[in-house]
């Protein structure tokens, strides 16, 4: 009995520390800092890890880049036109900034129907690895309530 508790034990630190040195491990790094001016008021988003990615949408139809901090702010990127594998400055994107993902009240700033929506820059592509700096306007549709986000990203590519 002992030997098969002892087994049992090994194959779970075996199984974690596997973990650990598995694919979450390359998220580690990552990070996805924003500023979020909406009139007078400035929010501050400070994601990493897990919640700050970058990559390609499992289609390979196009680019996100999102970091979502503990307070469930979340600003997000997406580029049509394919995976990103080059550095490059682009204009036609979506971004979405929510005040709070989880709740279902919370208001969608957008950047659909905006003038001058702003871009997103990768400065940095190298095999599996991104980096870059975004600035935009969104709004909520059919008013004129906005917000200016602006920020930086760096970390392991999905794709």
């Amino acid at each position: 009995m002992k030997k098969i508790l002892y087994a049992i034990l090994v194959l779970l630190f075996i199984s974690c520390k596997k973990e650990a040195n598995g694919p979450g491990a390359l998220y580690v790094n990552n990070q996805f800092i924003a500023t979020v001016i909406h009139g007078s008021d400035t929010t501050k988003i400070n994601a990493s890890g897990w919640n700050a990615k970058t990559g390609c949408d499992v289609y390979g139809i196009s680019t996100y880049v999102y970091g979502t901090d503990l307070n469930n702010q979340r600003v997000s990127f997406s580029l049509p036109g394919g995976c990103i594998s080059n550095p490059g400055t682009y204009t036609i994107f979506s971004c979405e900034f929510r005040p709070n993902i989880i709740s279902q009240n919370s208001p969608i700033y957008e950047n659909i129907g905006v003038y001058d929506p702003g871009s997103i820059t990768f400065t940095t592509m190298s095999g599996n690895y991104a980096e870059g700096y975004f600035n935009a306007v969104c709004k909520i549709r059919n008013t004129s309530d906005s917000v200016f986000v602006k920020g930086t990203f760096k970390g392991f590519l999905d794709r």
